[in-house]
């Protein structure tokens, strides 16, 4: 089955049908590339997301771009959180921050010799909701806020430590 045919099946079976951008590239050597674009709301916020598909080389890549840049003069300190996520926590795919401030999580699968389903891009999908639910208010202060990723990371940890301290009274 084609690729691409497995995400519009995705879409439609979530009942997404309004909304939909689908753009097909051709791009050398590579094949063709179709990529579709759909809102989805995260936390109150309406974040784009993009499944592209790869068809020559069998990939699939699920990119989520939250509704906000990182400020200028900021983009250290997003690097810096997003690197702590991405070697502290487990997620499918990985958060960055390009040059121009954008903010993408981004997981990319090599389906070649697979049987690839509808609950693949599901899965996809719920690892980057997870990610941005979870780090939502983290992600928005470094990128909108004067607050340093020392603090912001500071105040992760002592809500871990509650957290696990409040775990292990329950047990």
């Amino acid at each position: 089955m084609r690729l691409a045919t497995l995400v519009e099946e995705f879409l439609a079976d979530l009942g997404w049908v309004d909304g939909i951008e689908t753009e097909e590239r051709f791009e050398g050597d590579a094949g063709l590339r179709v990529i579709t674009e759909v809102r989805i709301t995260i936390e109150n916020q309406t974040y784009r997301l993009f499944i592209d598909t790869i068809e020559k080389s069998q990939w699939l890549m699920l990119t989520l771009y939250p509704p906000f840049k990182v400020n200028e003069g900021k983009y250290v300190d997003a690097c810096m959180l997003f690197n702590y996520f991405n070697n502290n926590y487990l997620y499918g795919g990985r958060i960055a921050v390009d040059d121009d401030g954008t903010i993408r999580y981004r997981q990319i699968i090599d389906v070649s010799d697979t049987d690839p389903s509808k609950n693949l891009i599901k899965n996809m999908l719920e690892n980057g909701i997870d990610m941005f639910e979870q780090h939502a208010e983290a992600i928005a202060l470094v990128s909108l806020t004067k607050k340093s990723y020392e603090a912001i990371r500071e105040d992760i940890e002592k809500k871990a430590e509650i957290e696990r301290v409040r775990k292990m009274g329950d047990q």
